[in-house]
Formats: C-alpha cells, sequence, structure tokens
C-alpha cells in the first residue's frame, strides 16, 4: 500500500476534527435532558393520553380540482401548493410554489395559518403544517386541508404524528388503488390519533425540530468530512 504523505494525513486529521468540533452544544445538551422522552417516545404519548378519531378533532377539506393542467402564469394571482411542495419535515416549501391565474376560487380551497395539508396520493403521503408564508394559497385536490377544531390539539403535532409510523401503517392498510394508491375521505375521517397532554404535545414538537436541526447539522458535517477527503486523494496523486 502507498504510504500517505504526512502532511496530507495531517491536513485530513485537523479538518476533520476542526468540523466535528463545531457548536452543536446546545442542541446536544437539550436532546441528552430529554434522553429518557427520546429513548422511550411512548411514554410521552401515553402520559393522560386520549385517542380520538380524526374527524372529532379536524374537519377534513378536500383541494381545489383544475379541469385541466394547472394554468401556471408569473403573473398569477394565486400560488398553488401541490403534492411536491409538502415537506417530510413537516413544511411546506414556499420558494417553489408556482403562480396561476384563478378566477373566483373559494375561501374552502384556500390555506389558512394553521392548517395541516395531507397529500392523499401515492405511497410516501406526508403531513406538513401551513404558517403565515404559505397562507392564502390554492391547495389541489391531492390534498387534504385538516382544520383544527379543538384547543387540545397543536397542528404541528399533528403533522408530526400523521408522519409516524403508526398512522402511515393504518393508512397503508385501508388505502385504496393498486397502482396509485389513494386515501379516502371516510378512511382519513377514521383514523385514530393519540391526543396527550398539550404541554406534551409541545414537547415532543420541540424535541422533534432540534432532532431535525441536529440530522441537518450531522450531514454538513459528513459532506465536509467527505469533501476534505477528496481534496486529500487528489492532493496524493499530484504529488512526484
Amino acid at each position: 500500500m502507498m504510504p500517505i504523505n504526512p502532511k496530507a494525513q495531517f491536513f485530513v486529521a485537523a479538518e476533520i476534527n476542526w468540523h466535528w468540533q463545531q457548536p452543536t452544544t446546545g442542541i446536544a445538551n437539550f436532546l441528552n435532558d430529554s434522553r429518557d422522552a427520546r429513548q422511550n417516545g411512548s411514554r410521552l404519548l401515553n402520559q393522560q393520553k386520549m385517542e380520538r378519531s380524526l374527524k372529532e378533532i379536524a374537519d377534513i377539506k378536500a383541494g381545489y380540482s383544475f379541469r385541466a393542467a394547472i394554468p401556471g402564469s408569473e403573473n398569477g394571482n394565486y400560488r398553488v401548493i401541490q403534492i411536491k411542495d409538502v415537506d417530510y419535515r413537516g413544511f411546506v416549501s414556499s420558494g417553489d410554489l408556482i403562480k396561476a391565474a384563478v378566477d373566483l376560487i373559494k375561501p374552502e380551497y384556500l390555506t389558512q395559518p394553521g392548517d395541516v395539508l395531507f397529500t392523499s396520493r401515492g405511497t410516501n403521503r406526508r403531513a406538513a403544517v401551513v404558517d403565515e408564508t404559505t397562507a392564502a394559497a390554492i391547495f389541489v385536490s391531492q390534498i387534504y386541508a385538516l382544520k383544527i377544531k379543538t384547543d387540545a390539539l397543536v397542528p404541528e403535532y399533528l403533522a408530526w404524528y400523521l408522519n409516524q409510523k403508526s398512522a402511515q401503517k393504518f393508512l397503508e392498510e385501508h388505502a385504496s388503488g393498486s397502482y396509485i394508491q389513494n386515501i379516502r375521505h371516510d378512511v382519513l375521517a377514521q383514523l385514530p390519533v393519540v391526543l396527550p397532554p398539550v404541554e406534551t404535545q409541545k414537547r415532543i414538537v420541540e424535541i422533534y425540530r432540534l432532532g431535525l436541526q441536529e440530522r441537518e447539522m450531522a450531514e454538513k458535517i459528513a459532506e465536509k468530512r467527505w469533501q476534505v477527503v477528496e481534496k486529500t486523494l487528489l492532493e496524493l496523486i499530484k504529488e512526484k
């Protein structure tokens, strides 16, 4: 095996160590404080938990059905939220929404802050929360808007719960269609939702968001490490 240049070896070690040591202390400390909750997630859900069908805690509204292709226009009067815009992390991607020229749209087809959007078609079902940046947009017919009707439910918690394995399993078992799966309104309405106290819901959402941040940081560090390795390998082949 060809010996590695000591300078290159030192460079790799120093670079990787530097990127690895970048501050994630706040997140790490918070997650360490919540270690029991993360390792035993069911404990949080089981604290004074209730279970309700989705229809009991949210109104389910189907989206707007365009008769043909979406009439995209840079000067359109409405933004349109499609399945691709509903992010698996629980957010609606506002930056890539297309605009469409639509006349006389009913308010029921427009998003409002706090709505939870759920994609009903395909095998990759996702839920996300509408905020101020994605409000007053048309959501298409392949998306349901869940409009919460009780103070005992936090929108972000509902989106998180719908993206979990237990809810996804229920939906998978009751989906219709063999080639392209679809979740009917009546199936979604019957979905059981575990409803812990509001403070527990908020705690779950907070831990989840911090977990996402830690995951994104780890991915960036891993990418930086790989860039350092590639740069070092290129340096090796340049040596005489």
